[in-house]
């Protein structure tokens, strides 16, 4: 949540507060280890908020291609299960 948090702020401060797209980018990248580590691909949890810091890639940093491999990587994980 605190990387949602921060994309927020970013949006909206984007050009004020720089630091707020940092914030967001360390607690994306701490909450990722986070799921991965103890969640099963198929949890709503980790599929949110890999989908959530796909749209922070794709709308704060405009890096579409980490985005869009985010959303694939989580999609398709969680697919294999199935």
């Amino acid at each position: 949540m605190a990387g949602d948090h921060y994309r927020y702020l970013a949006e909206i401060f984007k050009t004020t507060k720089p630091e707020y797209t940092k914030k967001g980018q360390e607690a994306y990248v701490k909450a990722k280890e986070m799921v991965t580590k103890y969640l099963p691909t198929t949890h709503p949890l980790r599929l949110g908020l890999m989908l959530n810091y796909s749209v922070y890639e794709h709308e704060i940093k405009q890096n579409k291609e980490l985005a869009c491999k985010v959303a694939k990587e989580a999609f398709g994980e969680s697919a294999l299960l199935y």
